[in-house]
């Protein structure tokens, strides 16, 4: 079901009526979400062309970028990391594409630059959400010039205004971690006929997002995680994209997705499910070898690994967090901190 959130017609207009879109040839695959439905907007109001599928498919996705010369799409992290590995990439002629947004998950950089190595710099990453709008974005420009930036979700979009609340209430500072705010004229006005769901979103104009973020001193945005995702360990945030960057290192590992265990990162720690390569085996104590390694004896021993032949995902290409929490992976022996103690 769709969340609900809602828009003025003038506000919807500001979103997708600002943009030149000639000679853009936009590719979308699949239905016609959030982000999705803008694109399509900003296209064809912008006089651009639009190819559309009925769903996504690798192949046939690497296919009609090559058939319809197409110069834009956006796919969801896992879809972007099974593009980027399938064997038609090295037979199909990409030259028309200038830039491959994704959004709506974690994006190790060690995943990214895999990505740009295997279909050029075009990546361009996003932060958002249907309730408030686009709000940073890294251009693939960015990630040709400044290859550090790609554990950022690049610099806040002009007109959008981003803050980090603590967890005692109060505001962060320039580098302090917290929960991520927007205001912007894309925020949405709440969800329809949700009266108390829309109070706990949306506050004197500000989407809490729900999400835990911070900004570096150069003004990038860095998200983490859901804030249910993310636990403090020893003055540090560890959220899923560090343990799934440690994972996604291993030689015989495709592609990680991590996220709390339970309700709450900090009580239970995580679960991480980790895909290995087409003929190769990758066990759990080498998994959890790396993770002590890198992150430290508490965090190795706070995951849970679970080796899969293929990621689920859910009908819109995300990581199907339930379908991989019932594979019959129990929580932690002990709560995250008992642990601690």
């Amino acid at each position: 079901m769709p969340k609900g959130s809602h828009r003025s017609f003038a506000a919807y207009s500001a979103m997708v009526g600002e943009a030149d879109a000639r000679g853009r040839r936009q590719l979308i695959n699949g239905p016609l979400a959030y982000l999705s439905q803008v694109l399509v907007d900003r296209t064809l109001i912008g006089g651009g062309t639009l190819v559309l599928e009925r769903c996504y498919d690798p192949a046939q996705t690497l296919a009609t970028i090559e058939a319809e010369r197409i110069t834009d799409m956006f796919l969801v992290e896992p879809q972007l990391f099974e593009i980027m590995d399938h064997p038609d990439v090295r037979r199909r002629d990409l030259s028309s594409l200038r830039s491959l947004a994704h959004i709506g998950g974690s994006s190790p950089a060690i995943l990214r630059r895999r990505a740009i190595a295997r279909l050029g710099p075009v990546l361009t990453h996003m932060y958002g959400a249907s309730e408030a709008g686009l709000v940073s974005a890294l251009p693939a420009a960015s990630y040709g010039t400044a290859p550090e930036l790609l554990a950022s979700a690049g610099r806040v979009r002009p007109g959008a205004e981003v803050r980090f609340r603590l967890a005692n209430g109060t505001l962060a500072r320039t580098g302090q971690h917290g929960k991520i705010e927007v205001r912007s004229r894309a925020v949405a006005q709440g969800y329809y006929n949700q009266a108390v769901e829309s109070a706990q979103k949306f506050q004197d104009g500000w989407c809490l997002t729900g999400d835990i973020g911070f900004l570096d001193e150069a003004g990038n945005l860095h998200v983490l995680g859901r804030a249910t995702d993310v636990a403090e360990v020893d003055g540090r945030a560890i959220g899923p994209t560090s343990i799934e960057e440690v994972l996604c290192e291993l030689p015989d590992v495709r592609y990680a997705a991590a996220f709390a265990a339970n309700a709450d990162a900090n009580e239970h720690g995580w679960i991480a499910a980790v895909e290995p390569w087409d003929g190769k085996r990758v066990g759990v104590a080498q998994c959890v070898r790396a993770l002590e390694a890198a992150l430290g004896v508490f965090i190795g021993n706070a995951v849970r690994i679970c080796v899969v032949e293929r990621l689920p995902l859910t009908e819109q290409g995300k990581v199907d967090r339930a379908a991989i929490s019932s594979l019959g992976l129990a929580p932690c022996d002990m709560h995250f901190r008992e642990l601690a103690e």
